[in-house]
């Protein structure tokens, strides 16, 4: 239910049911920017220590509480940190700063999200990884070994017609509006 908001948000600003010249300009991209360097912090600790905060006598009610506000904190950052990525992607890709392969992997997104976890689970629970590359080398090489591997198989999905249709993508939705 999180990523609901997420992916509606997505679908309209994909269907230009928005005007999004607000968006476009560098002032609100150096907005967004300080505002999220400047409220991720103080947020996240707040999230973090809610269930220290004794708000009210009723056990139930305060659940209840800390729940609706680490939600609402998660929820805060998280929309102005996607907010953030998408006002500087958006900047650079008008001002031709980003390749078109940048823009073809980021078009790749939601192909990767999918099939990351299950590569994920695969390399860790099911190859000797971590007595290869040790506790601190491992989250950084499978981060990297599941890119790779998301990014090819996302790719490959993408040649089919089948998979365009699960991935939500058409063969040449890649760029920008």
């Amino acid at each position: 239910m999180y990523y609901m908001v997420f992916f509606y948000l997505g679908f309209i600003i994909n269907s230009n049911s928005i005007q999004l010249s607000l968006i476009d300009k560098p002032l609100f991209m150096i907005i967004i920017l300080v505002s999220f360097f400047a409220f991720f912090p103080i947020l996240y600790v707040f999230k973090q220590n809610t269930d220290e905060i004794e708000f009210v006598n009723n056990p139930i009610v305060e659940r209840l509480l800390v729940s609706f506000l680490k939600h609402l904190c998660g929820m805060t950052y998280s929309s102005l940190g996607c907010l953030m990525l998408f006002s500087v992607v958006r900047y650079l890709y008008r001002k031709k700063a980003l390749s078109c392969r940048a823009v073809e992997i980021g078009g790749l997104g939601m192909g990767i999200f999918i099939i990351h976890q299950f590569i994920l689970k695969m390399l860790y629970w099911h190859t000797d990884m971590s007595l290869i590359f040790g506790s601190y080398v491992l989250p950084w090489a499978a981060t990297f070994i599941t890119l790779i591997i998301s990014i090819c198989f996302t790719f490959c999905m993408l040649q089919f017609s089948l998979g365009r249709l699960l991935l939500g993508q058409t063969k040449y939705s890649y760029h920008l509006k």
